[in-house]
Protein backbone atom coordinates (compact mmCIF):
# COMPACT_ATOMS: atom_id res chain seq x y z
CA UNK A 1 0.00 0.00 0.00
CA UNK A 2 1.40 3.43 -0.86
CA UNK A 3 1.66 6.18 1.83
CA UNK A 4 -0.62 8.26 0.22
CA UNK A 5 -3.17 5.55 -0.08
CA UNK A 6 -3.03 4.95 3.47
CA UNK A 7 -3.46 8.59 3.97
CA UNK A 8 -6.34 8.49 2.00
CA UNK A 9 -8.10 5.62 3.82
CA UNK A 10 -7.22 6.80 7.00
CA UNK A 11 -8.75 10.35 6.25
CA UNK A 12 -11.87 8.89 5.01
CA UNK A 13 -12.01 6.83 7.85
CA UNK A 14 -11.92 10.04 9.93
CA UNK A 15 -15.40 11.08 8.42
CA UNK A 16 -13.26 13.21 5.52
CA UNK A 17 -14.57 12.99 1.86
CA UNK A 18 -10.92 12.59 -0.35
CA UNK A 19 -10.17 12.24 -3.55
CA UNK A 20 -6.98 11.87 -6.01
CA UNK A 21 -5.55 15.01 -7.14
CA UNK A 22 -2.41 15.64 -9.85
CA UNK A 23 0.49 17.71 -9.68
CA UNK A 24 -1.62 20.48 -10.27
CA UNK A 25 -3.31 20.40 -7.61
CA UNK A 26 -6.88 19.64 -8.74
CA UNK A 27 -8.97 16.34 -8.70
CA UNK A 28 -8.04 13.85 -11.25
CA UNK A 29 -11.86 12.74 -11.35
CA UNK A 30 -15.12 14.13 -11.67
CA UNK A 31 -16.03 15.46 -7.94
CA UNK A 32 -19.22 16.98 -7.62
CA UNK A 33 -20.94 14.01 -6.27
CA UNK A 34 -18.61 14.35 -3.46
CA UNK A 35 -19.08 17.47 -2.40
CA UNK A 36 -22.31 15.41 -0.93
CA UNK A 37 -21.38 12.10 -0.26
CA UNK A 38 -18.26 10.61 0.88
CA UNK A 39 -16.57 7.69 -1.23
CA UNK A 40 -15.90 4.33 -0.11
CA UNK A 41 -12.90 2.66 0.77
CA UNK A 42 -13.19 0.38 -2.01
CA UNK A 43 -13.64 3.70 -4.29
CA UNK A 44 -10.71 5.07 -3.26
CA UNK A 45 -8.47 1.85 -3.81
CA UNK A 46 -9.87 1.50 -7.39
CA UNK A 47 -9.00 5.50 -8.00
CA UNK A 48 -5.28 5.07 -6.22
CA UNK A 49 -4.67 1.97 -8.53
CA UNK A 50 -5.18 4.12 -11.65
CA UNK A 51 -3.41 6.76 -10.26
CA UNK A 52 -0.61 5.52 -8.29
CA UNK A 53 0.91 8.53 -8.00
CA UNK A 54 -1.45 11.03 -7.23
CA UNK A 55 -2.06 13.04 -3.87
CA UNK A 56 -4.46 13.27 -0.96
CA UNK A 57 -7.14 15.81 -1.39
CA UNK A 58 -10.37 16.58 0.79
CA UNK A 59 -13.66 17.83 -0.01
CA UNK A 60 -13.97 20.89 2.24
CA UNK A 61 -17.35 22.25 3.48
CA UNK A 62 -20.42 19.63 5.61
CA UNK A 63 -19.32 16.99 3.92
CA UNK A 64 -16.38 16.75 6.06
CA UNK A 65 -17.18 19.08 8.75
CA UNK A 66 -14.30 20.65 8.47
CA UNK A 67 -13.47 24.32 7.23
CA UNK A 68 -10.19 25.34 6.32
CA UNK A 69 -8.21 28.51 6.42
CA UNK A 70 -5.63 28.90 3.76
CA UNK A 71 -2.83 31.58 4.47
CA UNK A 72 -0.41 32.36 2.17
CA UNK A 73 1.96 33.27 5.00
CA UNK A 74 5.34 32.20 6.43
CA UNK A 75 3.82 32.21 9.92
CA UNK A 76 0.18 31.51 10.49
CA UNK A 77 0.30 32.35 14.11
CA UNK A 78 0.69 35.77 12.52
CA UNK A 79 -2.89 35.20 12.32
CA UNK A 80 -4.43 35.37 15.90
CA UNK A 81 -2.14 38.42 16.26
CA UNK A 82 -3.10 40.45 13.47
CA UNK A 83 -6.30 39.81 14.96
CA UNK A 84 -5.64 40.11 18.26
CA UNK A 85 -7.61 36.77 18.84
CA UNK A 86 -6.06 33.58 19.94
CA UNK A 87 -6.06 30.45 17.56
CA UNK A 88 -7.20 27.05 19.67
CA UNK A 89 -5.25 23.76 19.19
CA UNK A 90 -6.83 22.38 15.78
CA UNK A 91 -4.67 20.41 12.88
CA UNK A 92 -2.83 22.77 11.23
CA UNK A 93 -0.59 21.65 7.98
CA UNK A 94 2.25 23.09 5.97
CA UNK A 95 1.52 23.83 2.21
CA UNK A 96 3.99 24.71 -0.29
CA UNK A 97 3.96 28.42 0.57
CA UNK A 98 2.00 28.94 3.58
CA UNK A 99 -0.93 26.94 6.05
CA UNK A 100 -3.74 25.33 6.46
CA UNK A 101 -5.62 25.73 9.79
CA UNK A 102 -8.78 23.52 9.96
CA UNK A 103 -11.95 24.21 11.80
CA UNK A 104 -15.06 22.39 12.31
CA UNK A 105 -17.99 22.94 10.17
CA UNK A 106 -20.81 24.64 12.35
CA UNK A 107 -23.52 22.87 10.09
CA UNK A 108 -25.06 26.10 8.60
CA UNK A 109 -23.42 27.05 4.52
CA UNK A 110 -19.56 28.51 4.90
CA UNK A 111 -19.07 30.05 1.62
CA UNK A 112 -15.26 29.99 -0.29
CA UNK A 113 -13.83 33.01 -0.38
CA UNK A 114 -10.94 34.57 -1.23
CA UNK A 115 -9.29 37.87 0.14
CA UNK A 116 -11.24 37.93 3.84
CA UNK A 117 -7.67 39.06 5.06
CA UNK A 118 -4.82 40.09 3.00
CA UNK A 119 -3.37 36.69 2.21
CA UNK A 120 -6.20 34.52 3.88
CA UNK A 121 -8.69 32.44 1.76
CA UNK A 122 -11.62 30.33 2.99
CA UNK A 123 -12.19 27.03 1.92
CA UNK A 124 -15.57 25.95 2.75
CA UNK A 125 -18.77 23.94 1.27
CA UNK A 126 -17.98 22.91 -2.04
CA UNK A 127 -14.36 23.98 -1.78
CA UNK A 128 -11.11 21.59 -1.71
CA UNK A 129 -7.72 21.14 -0.13
CA UNK A 130 -4.89 19.57 -0.78
CA UNK A 131 -3.19 16.98 2.65
CA UNK A 132 0.02 15.45 3.75
CA UNK A 133 1.68 13.90 2.36
CA UNK A 134 0.95 15.16 -1.22
CA UNK A 135 3.79 17.04 -3.37
CA UNK A 136 3.09 20.87 -3.94
CA UNK A 137 4.43 22.47 -7.38
CA UNK A 138 7.16 23.88 -5.75
CA UNK A 139 8.66 20.29 -4.39
CA UNK A 140 7.86 21.14 -0.77
CA UNK A 141 5.29 18.45 0.71
CA UNK A 142 2.26 18.83 2.33
CA UNK A 143 3.09 18.04 5.98
CA UNK A 144 1.26 18.46 9.03
CA UNK A 145 2.59 20.84 11.91
CA UNK A 146 0.06 19.40 13.94
CA UNK A 147 -1.84 16.77 12.73
CA UNK A 148 -5.19 15.61 13.77
CA UNK A 149 -4.18 12.44 15.49
CA UNK A 150 -2.98 15.33 17.59
CA UNK A 151 -5.63 17.39 18.13
CA UNK A 152 -8.83 17.19 17.34
CA UNK A 153 -10.58 19.39 14.52
CA UNK A 154 -11.56 22.59 16.78
CA UNK A 155 -14.55 25.23 16.74
CA UNK A 156 -13.67 27.83 15.60
CA UNK A 157 -12.89 30.65 17.68
CA UNK A 158 -15.49 34.43 17.78
CA UNK A 159 -12.87 36.28 15.99
CA UNK A 160 -13.12 34.30 13.25
CA UNK A 161 -16.51 34.18 12.84
CA UNK A 162 -16.27 38.30 12.97
CA UNK A 163 -14.08 38.12 10.09
CA UNK A 164 -15.70 35.81 7.68
CA UNK A 165 -19.27 37.65 8.35
CA UNK A 166 -17.68 40.97 7.29
CA UNK A 167 -18.69 42.52 3.80
CA UNK A 168 -15.95 41.69 1.46
CA UNK A 169 -13.69 44.35 0.89
CA UNK A 170 -14.13 47.45 -1.84
CA UNK A 171 -11.36 46.82 -4.62
CA UNK A 172 -8.93 49.52 -4.70
CA UNK A 173 -9.14 52.54 -6.18
CA UNK A 174 -5.88 51.69 -8.36
CA UNK A 175 -6.46 49.31 -10.85
CA UNK A 176 -2.61 49.77 -12.62
CA UNK A 177 -0.82 47.97 -10.14
CA UNK A 178 0.85 44.74 -10.26
CA UNK A 179 -0.55 41.91 -8.28
CA UNK A 180 2.15 40.10 -5.46
CA UNK A 181 1.68 36.86 -3.90
CA UNK A 182 -0.41 37.35 -0.95
CA UNK A 183 -2.46 39.63 -2.87
CA UNK A 184 -3.12 37.36 -6.29
CA UNK A 185 -6.48 35.10 -5.59
CA UNK A 186 -8.24 38.43 -3.87
CA UNK A 187 -7.30 40.98 -6.70
CA UNK A 188 -8.73 38.68 -9.37
CA UNK A 189 -11.44 37.80 -7.19
CA UNK A 190 -12.41 41.44 -7.06
CA UNK A 191 -11.82 41.76 -10.77
CA UNK A 192 -14.05 39.28 -11.52
CA UNK A 193 -16.55 40.87 -8.90
CA UNK A 194 -16.78 44.41 -10.29
CA UNK A 195 -16.96 43.08 -13.60
CA UNK A 196 -20.38 41.11 -12.78
CA UNK A 197 -21.46 43.79 -11.06
CA UNK A 198 -20.88 46.01 -14.39
CA UNK A 199 -23.28 43.41 -16.03
CA UNK A 200 -20.41 41.18 -18.44
CA UNK A 201 -21.43 37.89 -19.48
CA UNK A 202 -19.57 34.76 -17.89
CA UNK A 203 -17.38 34.73 -20.70
CA UNK A 204 -16.10 37.73 -20.72
CA UNK A 205 -15.66 38.02 -17.38
CA UNK A 206 -13.62 34.75 -17.39
CA UNK A 207 -11.21 35.99 -20.41
CA UNK A 208 -10.76 39.45 -18.45
CA UNK A 209 -9.61 37.55 -15.49
CA UNK A 210 -6.97 35.10 -17.42
CA UNK A 211 -5.50 38.73 -19.41
CA UNK A 212 -5.74 40.11 -15.99
CA UNK A 213 -3.48 37.58 -14.91
CA UNK A 214 -1.30 37.11 -17.62
CA UNK A 215 -0.64 40.75 -17.38
CA UNK A 216 -0.80 42.12 -13.64
CA UNK A 217 0.12 38.57 -11.28
CA UNK A 218 3.85 38.29 -10.52
CA UNK A 219 4.47 35.54 -11.18
CA UNK A 220 0.60 34.28 -13.11
CA UNK A 221 -1.28 31.74 -11.40
CA UNK A 222 -2.34 28.69 -12.99
CA UNK A 223 -5.36 28.41 -15.24
CA UNK A 224 -6.94 26.29 -12.81
CA UNK A 225 -6.68 28.27 -9.90
CA UNK A 226 -7.70 31.39 -12.02
CA UNK A 227 -10.74 29.24 -13.39
CA UNK A 228 -11.70 28.52 -9.66
CA UNK A 229 -11.43 31.77 -8.42
CA UNK A 230 -13.63 33.01 -11.47
CA UNK A 231 -16.17 30.12 -10.45
CA UNK A 232 -16.44 31.41 -7.18
CA UNK A 233 -16.90 34.84 -7.64
CA UNK A 234 -19.89 33.77 -10.30
CA UNK A 235 -21.53 31.54 -7.65
CA UNK A 236 -21.92 34.13 -4.89
CA UNK A 237 -24.97 37.30 -5.31
CA UNK A 238 -24.58 40.72 -6.95
CA UNK A 239 -22.66 43.20 -4.25
CA UNK A 240 -23.18 46.75 -4.77
CA UNK A 241 -19.96 47.61 -3.51
CA UNK A 242 -18.21 46.55 -6.26
CA UNK A 243 -20.13 48.46 -8.93
CA UNK A 244 -20.13 51.60 -6.73
CA UNK A 245 -15.62 51.21 -6.48
CA UNK A 246 -15.81 50.96 -9.96
CA UNK A 247 -18.35 53.47 -11.98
Amino acid sequence: MSDTLDAALSYLERGWSVLPVGACKRPLIPWREYQTRRPSPEQVRTWYAAYPEAGVGMVTGAVSGVFVLDLDAPDWRALGERCRGVLPRTPIARTGRGWHLFFRHPGAPVPNRVGVLPGVDVRGDGGFVVLAPSLHPSGRRYEWRVSPDEAAVSEAPGWVWEVLDAPPPAPPADQGGVFEPGTRNASLFRVARSLRASGLSSEAIGAAVYAENAARCRPPLAALEVAGIVRNALRLPDSPEYAEAYR
